[in-house]
């Protein structure tokens, strides 16, 4: 039973107050058509409204089987709305993107997450005003009469007590109206139906019961006996499951769909810019992560021998100092301390040796060859055969054996030639199996008084037998994708195996021997100290002495690693660590990080418009779909839920946004490559990550949820009346 208790309600219009109802004292049966008629203005809709708490008035009570709707709270209301009332409009208030079976089955959803029942429900609804053929049907296709007979098959779906008609014929001809009257006479045998009529005539033929108003007042009553019934009126929260949600927002974006693919479009601009930006930035990245690995690998970490000691002489700054004192090679507990590093960490590892190499050549005449064109090859050939391809020959295996190396247009210079006794027209494979002469300390000095002159080259000294005949047995070249060395073409390779062949001799021979015992080079007869003493006997081949160690590493990592663990030894500065390839590195990410920066923070602007313009389209599209949100809210649907669909259209929105974006840079990436390749020869410098694409889509989902905040909040907050009257 439904009772109202000094209804009042009055509009406030710029100021101006207008009376709709005055101290409303009405009570309603169960069962029965009671109608409510009376001239445009005399309160009937209002009163109609606020029995449906779709408005509220200013005073009196409610009451709905002893509960006071006045007191509930808006989840409260909305299930009051969507289970105790049904509503039947005079323009059927259809959602014109559903089908006539949607429409009705939205209002148990709202109430039920149980499947089967919504269906079989809403199709007996359907059943029930012989519209089951038609379920199928969008509203567009229905006429009048079937429009408002799918509004009375929603408005009882839910085992409604009440339904509420507002003019339910009034746009209807004179023999569908008695249709749908008679109906709903049929359906009043269970329920009351509470109907607004202009038409007395009809009101006296169908109604149980007549009130007729006037100015907002009740100004007669047919009757107004009604026996007290209570029903078991509960009270559950509404709400929409996740999937409904997305139903009707796709739905929805589909109505518009040419107008929400351009605002996708012109939304993924700012996408398309920070995709391509960051794509660019990975290539580039990945091109020098690339670039540093090989570098790692092709220049190494340097670490030599040098004492340094600080002073605080000029304002507290630190000015360092060179000590002469200290020997240029490395002390053997370094070595050891070197040789427990990780191995891991390198690839190879290459010792530069402080010892003189007694080479002589013939070209024409004999000749003291420059030790400056040959290097100690490194621990193993990884290195050479990872950036050098092997062009006539192999790889040394003897220590008399020697590797040489050309430019990549298999060319080495005139020196090379010379020391090699290569003529002009002598092709490349005449080089393998030329040889130089290795002299030994007793062979190459002779001593006069207490000082050691070196013997004159010539053929006696070239031929003697006691020198090792050194042999070309392999000519290299770089890798068309590796970078050439420094003077490519300029160096010959030997073994370390040669040096303690040298050792080994040197170390017994009688300069050695002499010198160990004197303070004088006994070369130039001038004075020496200790450290200046022991360089020259390791100048002498009196032992291995390492002057510095190229170490080649990994990865930038491995080489962090390296340097972190030279440094533990390295209290004592005596220790040089040089490593430029990582200033390099470090200098060429730093500028790619600060323009990536820049470059996003510009395109991040169109991102800013793009929300705001997300948001001025969210908000006109809440004003086109008032009506929509008004009859979702007549259903019990609640405020929360009516943001979240606004805000679920907009995630579906700016997923689009993304995924056209990143189709859009995926399209532009191979023009980008041959701008790129043709510009700076780098293959594929666009470089698009997936944990790039799938932040970029949430960035544009959630840019367009901000811009959708405000309107979809504003859109929870519609009044219903004024939401349904709006067209």
């Amino acid at each position: 039973m439904i009772e109202l208790k000094n209804i009042c309600k009055s509009y406030n219009s710029r100021g101006l107050y207008q009376t709709a109802l005055k101290n409303i004292n009405l009570k309603l049966s169960s069962k029965g058509i009671v109608s409510i008629v009376g001239k445009s203005g005399s309160g009937k809709t209002t009163l109609l409204n606020i029995i449906g708490s779709l408005d509220k008035s200013d005073f009196g009570d409610l009451i709905v089987d002893n509960k006071n709707i006045r007191e509930f709270t808006d989840d409260e209301l909305d299930s009051y709305r969507n289970k105790y009332i049904g509503f039947v409009f005079q323009n059927y208030n259809l959602l014109d993107y559903m089908s006539a079976l949607d429409n009705i089955k939205l209002k148990m959803i709202v109430s039920t997450e149980d499947e089967n029942r919504v269906n079989y429900s809403s199709e007996e609804a359907l059943k029930k005003v012989g519209l089951y053929r038609f379920k199928d049907k969008l509203p567009c296709n229905l006429s009048g009469g079937e429009k408002q007979r799918v509004a009375i098959a929603r408005a009882i779906v839910n085992d409604s007590k009440i339904i509420l008609c507002d003019e339910p014929t009034g746009a209807l001809d004179q023999k569908t109206g008695i249709e749908i009257l008679n109906i709903l006479k049929e359906i009043s045998k269970e329920r009351l139906i509470v109907m607004v009529t202009h038409n007395e005539e009809l009101a006296k033929k169908y109604s149980d019961r007549i009130i007729t108003m006037k100015d907002g007042e009740i100004v007669s009553d047919t009757n107004n006996k009604v026996e007290e019934e209570i029903d078991n009126f509960k009270i559950n929260k509404t709400k929409l499951d996740i999937r409904t949600i997305f139903k009707i927002a796709v739905d929805n974006l589909n109505l518009k769909r040419k107008r929400n693919i351009l605002l996708a479009l012109t939304a993924s601009i700012g996408i398309i810019g920070i995709s391509i930006i960051l794509s660019i930035s990975n290539g580039f990245n990945d091109s020098l992560g690339d670039y540093e690995k090989y570098i790692s690998s092709k220049i190494p970490i340097v670490i030599s021998s040098y004492k340094i000691e600080k002073s605080n002489k000029y304002n507290n700054s630190k000015t360092i100092n060179i000590i002469k004192d200290n020997p240029v090679y490395l002390n053997k507990g370094f070595i050891s301390y070197f040789n427990d590093i990780n191995k891991s960490y390198y690839s190879t590892v290459k010792y530069n040796y402080l010892i003189k190499l007694n080479l002589i050549g013939y070209t024409n005449n004999y000749f003291e060859i420059s030790n400056e064109y040959f290097k100690s090859m490194p621990s193993n050939n990884s290195i050479i055969s990872d950036n050098y391809e092997i062009i006539d020959g192999r790889f040394p295996s003897k220590y008399n054996e020697l590797l040489l190396e050309i430019n990549s247009d298999n060319m080495f210079s005139s020196e090379i030639a010379r020391i090699l006794n290569v003529k002009e027209n002598d092709g490349i494979e005449s080089i393998i199996g030329k040889e130089i002469k290795l002299v030994f300390n007793n062979e190459m000095y002779y001593k006069i008084d207490d000082k050691y002159n070196t013997h004159d080259i010539n053929k006696e000294l070239y031929d003697n037998e006691n020198n090792l005949s050194l042999k070309i047995v392999g000519i290299i070249k770089v890798k068309k994708d590796k970078i050439e060395e420094v003077n490519p073409g300029n160096n010959i390779y030997y073994m370390n195996s040669l040096i303690d062949h040298i050792v080994n001799k040197n170390k017994t021979s009688e300069i050695v021997k002499s010198q160990k015992n004197s303070n004088y080079n006994l070369l130039t007869k001038e004075f020496i100290n200790d450290v200046e003493k022991s360089e020259l006997l390791c100048y002498l081949g009196n032992e291995k002495c390492i002057s510095s160690i190229m170490i080649y590493p990994k990865s930038s990592t491995s080489k962090e690693s390296i340097i972190k663990y030279i440094k533990k030894y390295n209290n004592d500065n005596k220790i040089s660590i040089i490593d430029e390839s990582k200033n390099l590195y470090d200098m060429s990410i730093k500028i790619i990080d600060i323009i990536t920066i820049v470059l996003v923070s510009f395109s991040s602007i169109s991102l800013f418009v793009s929300s705001i313009m997300i948001g001025i389209i969210t908000y006109i599209s809440v004003l086109e779909r008032r009506k929509e949100i008004g009859i979702l809210r007549s259903m019990g649907v609640s405020k929360k839920y009516i943001r979240y669909l606004f805000l679920m259209e907009n995630i579906i929105l700016g997923f689009i946004s993304g995924i056209i974006g990143i189709f859009i840079s995926i399209l532009l990436s191979g023009p980008i490559n041959i701008i790129f390749n043709n510009l700076i020869e780098a293959d594929h410098i666009f470089s698009m990550s997936f944990s790039d694409n799938l932040f970029l889509i949430l960035l544009s989902i959630f840019l367009s949820v901000i811009g959708a905040y405000i309107p979809s909040r504003k859109a929870s907050k519609e009044n219903i009346v004024l939401a349904l009257e709006n067209n």
